[in-house]
């Protein structure tokens, strides 16, 4: 499942996103899928983070997939960018 930027994008959010947070369930087999069918490479710069979800979903995120708004809020407030604090802020009616 999507979780920060993208997933506030794909809700509406008027952002266009920098980095992608996938929430991925299941075991290490799933994430090397991800991975392959993903065709992604390593890279400590990159803008694609996998993080274990604590929570179970398919191996690979469907289109529309996105974390529940608490977590996409959560996430924005990670980022240390003032485009985003507006955006958040006007996306989910907070002045954290």
């Amino acid at each position: 499942m999507f979780g920060s930027e993208i997933a506030a994008a794909r809700l509406g959010a008027p952002i266009r996103p920098a980095s992608v947070l996938i929430h991925l369930g299941g075991n290490a087999s799933d994430r090397r899928e991800l991975i392959r069918q993903g065709r992604l490479r390593k890279d400590e710069r990159g803008m694609i983070r996998i993080r274990p979800a604590i929570w179970t979903n398919s191996p690979v995120p469907a289109f529309n997939e996105t974390v529940p708004r608490l977590l996409i809020r959560a996430g924005l407030l990670l980022e240390d960018d003032p485009r985003i604090d507006e955006i958040r802020t006007q996306f989910f009616g907070d002045n954290c």
